[in-house]
């Protein structure tokens, strides 16, 4: 199953405020290190303002800002991550170029832009970069860089592409800045959580859990629910310096979006021990022979109500561009044995703070916020429950709006095609 660009939320997009200058060079603050020193107002005013974004979650510790009109000299900035603490700025990630938002490029274009950018960053510190690679425990995939480091802050600059021995694939150009080089270090394995310390932030009211405090991660508009989402379950178990687009090349995640669960579970497992992480899949319906079984459950179901029957068994795609809510609901949560069983599958990790994922298929039920969508497949975090409601507890990664939603019960099993689980391994 494949996770496509078309499945895509209503995204809150909209102007931070209405702009007082706007769209300025951040060129000479960064060389100053005025950027990190200016009150939040001033910052506003003179860069964001006017800039299509915004906080990407609740706490307002970072801000988002999509197709920047900001310029850093002579430099077109693509997608800008902006890390706030008390109100002032701590660190600064831009994707210079990403193959989700920018599509594919050849190896010959992908060096020129590195080159320029290389030579604009050298123009604006004044300084020679220095060459460095992160380690097997700093990143999932090969990730190589330069770092330019003067009295009034920090700069580095990072890529990624295909593996030597395979067909050349650009997947990012990455510039990070800060203040001093510690604010835009690299994670490291004593920053990782363990079973034990995760539980801490599992909320209980009555017959309500819910897991808290997981960071969000905005795909944007690329399609990358599959990998945003493993990149907030990175960050929850403290290793917030492996990105979605990290992820992505892990991934092989396309140009035009989309990643197919089941080899991204695969890729995390290789990887497992060195990131302390291992996977566990719970359900799916990936075989045919639990795709048929769906069926007939589905068809005994549409005779009880009337509806039409599904006949051709091969079709997975066909079925789910047509299947009716009422009917997969009957079939799959008709009864409270069904639901238990559901929720029971889930419930141990939950109450130890371990978030599932959860692929589903759009566009089947209501959804609590409203999407800009069609029908296809799609990977959100279930992190709690309610079994008074009778619903579940999830979270999508579309921004601060999606923190936190529920659904009932019923309609959650009726959409579910897997859930698997990523932990700590100690």
């Amino acid at each position: 199953m494949r996770f496509i660009s078309a499945i895509l939320p209503f995204l809150s997009v909209c102007c931070l405020l209405p702009s007082a200058w706007g769209a300025g060079n951040m060129a000479p603050d960064l060389k100053s290190g005025a950027f990190w020193k200016l009150p939040q107002p001033d910052l506003f005013g003179k860069y964001f303002n006017g800039e299509p974004g915004g906080w990407v979650d609740k706490g307002k510790t970072q801000l988002r800002i999509a197709k920047p009109s900001i310029k850093i000299g002579d430099m077109s900035l693509g997608e800008m991550l902006v890390n706030w603490k008390d109100g002032a700025p701590q660190s600064m990630t831009v994707m210079m170029y990403n193959k989700g938002d920018n599509g594919a490029i050849g190896k010959d274009e992908f060096d020129k832009r590195l080159e320029l950018i290389k030579e604009s960053l050298t123009a604006l510190t004044g300084i020679q970069p220095k060459e460095y690679r992160a380690s097997r425990k700093e990143a999932v995939v090969k990730v190589n860089g330069w770092s330019w480091i003067w009295d009034n802050g920090a700069i580095t600059l990072e890529i990624n592409t295909s593996r030597e021995g395979r067909e050349f694939e650009a997947e990012f150009i990455r510039m990070k800045a800060g203040p001093t080089e510690d604010s835009i270090a690299r994670g490291d394995a004593s920053s990782r959580a363990r079973k034990a310390d995760i539980k801490q932030h599992v909320r209980k009211e009555g017959k309500r859990v819910v897991i808290q405090d997981i960071p969000m991660v905005d795909q944007g508009q690329k399609g990358y629910c599959v990998v945003a989402t493993a990149a907030r379950i990175f960050a929850y178990y403290g290793m917030d310096y492996v990105d979605q687009h990290e992820l992505a090349s892990l991934a092989n995640t396309s140009a035009d979006g989309g990643t197919n669960t089941a080899a991204m579970a695969e890729n995390l497992k290789k990887i497992g021990t060195r990131f302390q992480i291992r996977i566990k899949v719970l359900d799916s319906l990936a075989n045919s022979r639990d795709f048929r079984n769906l069926l007939k459950a589905y068809n005994r179901a549409a005779s009880k109500l009337k509806k039409e029957k599904v006949e051709n068994e091969h079709d997975w795609s066909g079925f789910w561009d047509n299947a009716d809510g009422e009917v997969l609901k009957l079939a799959r949560a008709g009864s409270p044995s069904q639901v238990d069983r559901w929720l029971n599958a889930i419930r141990p990790y939950i109450m130890a703070g371990i978030p599932v994922f959860w692929s589903v298929q759009l566009g089947i039920v209501p959804e609590p916020l409203r999407l800009s969508q069609t029908r296809g497949g799609h990977l959100r975090l279930i992190i709690g429950f309610d079994e008074e409601k009778k619903t579940l507890i999830f979270s999508d990664s579309w921004g601060a709006a999606h923190t936190e939603k529920e659904m009932p019960l019923a309609d959650a099993i009726a959409i579910t095609t897997g859930r698997q689980v990523m932990q700590p391994s100690k």
